[in-house]
């Protein structure tokens, strides 16, 4: 037998059109720790995936995509073909090879990070896509934060920008600039706007412009992300900066 939320999130899946609000619910469960460690994700009984309809199809997804070993589904299939018991164990050696479930749940969570920066719907940003670049505008420069007066090793661009000074925080910045630009890959025009302003303002701090300058330049990204964000409240923006309902 085959698990009833599996059959329901490939059915699911099938809509184009609903896989973003789909990947933007599940990922905004996950965020809040609403979601269980990945063998209770994927047990035949599976509480998330029953209640909620867009975890089965964001999980579905992940067992229909082609990996050169061979496709998971297909292979759950198989087993459920000839009578095999579903075991969470299976589907962590077809999706990590290894039936360790601290690996598996391990390898679930990077997953969900990667699914949260593909593009699912080209040309079209969502209150989610928004709400995760908002969350990921944070500033890991290498060396910072390893010190016993560093209490975290991550900094806001605002506390960047006042420290623009130290060598570790403009290499960050230069280097935060590419994965800003990156975001926008796929996207609508008004959301690559936004992430072009947050990228000229990397750059210019990792350059050591003036501190008046840097404040100029973050509170012009901050007002096209705030605009952004009030837009896509009322409906997601289509290629060209339109709402789509």
């Amino acid at each position: 037998d085959l698990p009833l939320w599996l059959i329901d999130g490939v059915v699911r899946r099938l809509d184009r059109e609903g896989r973003q609000a789909d990947v933007d619910r599940a990922l905004l469960l996950w965020s809040r720790a609403c979601l269980p460690v990945a063998a209770e994700l994927y047990a035949f009984d599976s509480v998330a995936a029953r209640r909620e309809p867009a975890v089965a199809a964001v999980l579905a997804g992940r067992l229909l995509e082609k990996r050169p070993e061979g496709n998971p589904f297909e292979a759950l299939l198989r087993a459920g073909a000839t009578g095999s018991v579903w075991r969470v164990e299976q589907v962590a050696r077809l999706l990590t090879g290894t039936e360790d479930l601290g690996v598996f749940d391990e390898a679930t969570d990077g997953w969900l990070v990667e699914a949260g920066r593909q593009v699912v719907q080209p040309g079209v940003t969502t209150a989610g896509v928004a709400r995760r670049f908002r969350q990921g505008l944070l500033l890991y420069p290498a060396d910072y934060g390893k010190s016993m007066d560093q209490r975290k090793a991550w900094l806001s661009l605002q506390e960047a920008a006042a420290l623009a000074d130290l060598p570790e925080v403009r290499r960050g910045a230069r280097d935060r600039a590419l994965g800003v630009r990156a975001w926008a890959m796929g996207r609508d025009g008004t959301f690559l706007a936004v992430t072009e302003a947050y990228a000229i303002f990397l750059e210019a701090l990792a350059r050591g412009t003036k501190p008046g300058e840097l404040t100029r330049l973050l509170l012009e990204a901050e007002c096209l992300r705030g605009d952004l964000e009030r837009r896509v409240a009322t409906g997601p923006l289509a290629q060209g900066g339109l709402s789509g309902g």
